[in-house]
């Protein structure tokens, strides 16, 4: 069964929620944190591996003030990213499916970083599937 996108911008856009105030205060952190988000898309898409990503997390947190950005349980975002990444490759299948959605969940949740000022404009749309 393939990872459902809904529950990949609900995890995404849940991050970028409880980094907000922070970045509001912080614009330039905000505004770089678009670039860094970009290069994570960039860099997990290249090899693809869970590995090398958390490799370059930890490097990144360690030199950069976003990946250090406090998050939900007091937690850093770079912190908060990896255990989304490990929970949403364990609900895979297999490796491929678990590399397809940890890019997708990377890439909506740089959407959430640019659409920061309006994720609480647009209200996200809940559906009943029967």
């Amino acid at each position: 069964m393939r990872i459902q996108d809904d529950d990949l911008v609900a995890r995404a856009e849940r991050i970028v929620l409880e980094i907000k105030p922070q970045l509001v205060k912080e614009k330039d952190t905000a505004s770089s944190g678009r670039t860094h988000a970009s290069k994570a898309v960039e860099v997990f898409q290249a090899p693809g591996s869970l590995k090398v990503f958390l490799n370059w997390l930890r490097y990144q947190m360690s030199r950069e003030e976003f990946w250090r950005v406090t998050a939900a349980n007091n937690k850093p975002l770079a912190q908060r990213i990896a255990e989304e990444v490990q929970n949403i490759s364990k609900g895979a299948q297999n490796n491929e499916e678990a590399t397809k959605a940890v890019l997708r969940f990377l890439g909506y949740f740089r959407r959430a970083l640019v659409a920061l000022d309006y994720l609480d404009r647009i209200p996200p749309v809940i559906m009943e599937v029967k």
